[in-house]
């Protein structure tokens, strides 16, 4: 959620660079399954994240599970 990533206590854009970078490792360790998912807004880096950068990064396949 927007509230959440990047953490509030991340202050500074060296902070908020590293948990940038944290989420994109999380998403290239992946190994049969990422789920993302968020409840309200989602994270700006979600927003900056294409879902091809994504499935490139991890080498999954992506599929919405449930849409508005």
């Amino acid at each position: 959620n927007a509230d959440q990533i990047p953490s509030k206590r991340s202050v500074g854009e060296e902070a908020i660079e590293e948990e940038r970078r944290l989420l994109y490792v999380g998403f290239t360790r992946a190994e049969k399954q990422l789920f993302v998912m968020w409840y309200g807004d989602p994270s700006f880096f979600l927003r900056e994240c294409s879902e091809e950068k994504i499935k490139e990064a991890a080498n999954i396949r992506i599929s919405p599970v449930y849409t508005e």
